[in-house]
């Protein structure tokens, strides 16, 4: 059976939606025709349009909101007038992985995008440009995308579609209208953000804490083996904790073998008060908690979970760390460097916690000989942050 494609008389009023009638103001960009791309030739086209060294505009859509694994659904592209939507789900993504891999990448928040792109085997930027980081490190109070594009260019944007789910087709017309609009400003908040951090004198400390963080998502997480300790478990006796791994278990299965996200098969704070029941008697979990959808056969995979749940409670404690000593000297630098930090944080506009977070105040505080550098071997924080405060 042939794919359905996108129907030509909504791509075609969506397009004149997109083009035609913007308000005086908007980037250029704004009025610039996005293609609708769900073919491999179509893609390879649009690839030829690209230039290699000059920025991209890249972000990503998955439904992890309705869907058990979040997964590239939708790729927004835009450099200068060459903009497209990709169809992740139906194209081979090679010939565009090869022209991403020439360029920098703008992106806003690029921890969640950058997951998924890594996911779908796209390679790492030359560079990335965070409009996120930058805005933070401008001391702007509002920082998301639809703040900054309101900030600069006095649009709101509509946000109706966040939650869209991302694997249906055709898209509507305010699903390509939304992931357009998500990469329509970001060249053009490149370009005022790099002005605002010139002015500032934290060009350097944009493009260093940009490299950091893309290093730093690249790496393993070391939680990925405590995933079933979900907000709320250290509010539950330790007895509970095998019951709470076991129904977290549980509902991964259940969710995978529906393609359904976990938190809409049964939502995190049901889980918990179950693991508490189950942990304090006998008789099963009361009916009129369970969600209606659960089937028979659901409920009694569950009621097996619960019949054997695995580990001692000890065993799933995390490990206990290690007590920080402070001496009397130790605590006086904590408190100049709690000073420094405050100081710093008024004189620069900038919010205490992107300067140093407390736990790296400790450290200082602790070995102010040795930290400074093992926190950049580390990855931990920025050369900008040790200057800083070797200077405050």
């Amino acid at each position: 059976m042939r794919k359905k494609k996108f129907p030509y008389l909504l791509l075609a009023m969506t397009l004149r939606k997109l083009c035609f009638g913007k308000p005086k103001g908007f980037p250029k960009s704004a009025r610039t025709a996005a293609l609708w791309i769900d073919s491999d030739a179509a893609l390879f086209s649009f690839t030829k349009e690209l230039r290699p060294q000059r920025a991209i505009a890249l972000d990503a859509e998955s439904a992890s909101f309705h869907h058990y694994r979040a997964k590239l659904c939708v790729l927004s592209i835009q450099q200068g007038e060459a903009v497209a939507v990709v169809d992740t789900l139906c194209v081979d993504l090679a010939p565009l992985w090869g022209a991403l891999s020439r360029s920098p990448w703008i992106l806003h928040g690029m921890d969640f995008d950058l997951r998924l792109l890594r996911g779908a085997r796209a390679p790492d930027p030359l560079s990335i440009f965070d409009t996120m980081i930058a805005a933070q490190l401008c001391g702007f109070p509002a920082i998301g995308y639809a703040a900054l594009v309101e900030r600069f260019f006095g649009v709101a944007l509509v946000k109706e579609s966040q939650k869209a789910d991302w694997t249906r087709r055709p898209l509507s017309a305010e699903m390509l209208d939304y992931a357009v609009q998500d990469v329509r400003y970001l060249e053009s908040l490149q370009e005022r953000l790099t002005e605002e951090l010139d002015r500032l004198g934290r060009l350097g400390w944009h493009r260093e804490s940009c490299a950091r963080l893309l290093r730093k998502t690249g790496e393993p997480s070391p939680e990925k083996n405590a995933a079933w300790r979900i907000r709320g478990w250290r509010e539950l006796p330790a007895k509970a904790l095998p019951f709470l791994r076991a129904l977290w278990q549980w509902r991964e299965e259940e969710a995978a073998r529906r393609d359904l996200a976990p938190f809409r098969l049964v939502p995190p704070e049901l889980l918990l008060r179950m693991a508490l029941w189950a942990s304090s008697r006998k008789d099963p979990i009361p009916a009129k908690w369970l969600p209606r959808h659960l089937g028979e056969a659901e409920r009694s995979r569950l009621a097996a979970a619960l019949s054997s749940p695995l580990g001692s409670p000890e065993e799933l404690l995390p490990p206990k760390k290690p007590r920080i000593k402070m001496t009397a000297e130790a605590n006086r630098r904590l408190e100049e460097l709690n000073e420094a930090r405050s100081r710093l944080s008024t004189r620069l506009g900038i919010e205490a916690g992107l300067l140093a977070p407390k736990p790296l105040l400790l450290e200082l505080a602790r070995d102010p000989q040795g930290a400074p550098e093992r926190l950049l071997a580390e990855g931990r924080w920025c050369r900008w942050q040790r200057e800083l405060f070797a200077n405050p």
